[in-house]
């Protein structure tokens, strides 16, 4: 075992990360075929999305708040 990967072991210990990641992998394969087909297809060409900057930070931070609350509880 290498040095990077025990400390990056360490780092994680204890992290809902290593639960979540393959999900969160699907999601950003999604979201990259979302924002693709938005950009390349004509079909989309009339649909307009309005998000701001402000909106997308509110999410992360709403999700990044729901974690944290879990993680607190499985302590």
């Amino acid at each position: 075992m290498s040095w990077l990967s025990r400390k990056l072991g360490k780092l994680l210990y204890g992290t809902v990360i290593k639960r979540i990641w393959k999900k969160i992998i699907l999601i950003c394969i999604y979201a990259t075929i979302v924002v693709y087909a938005y950009h390349n297809l004509p079909s989309f060409g009339g649909l307009q999305l309005k998000l701001n900057l402000v909106e997308i930070l509110g999410v992360v931070t709403g999700l990044l708040l729901v974690f944290r609350t879990q993680i607190a509880y499985d302590r």
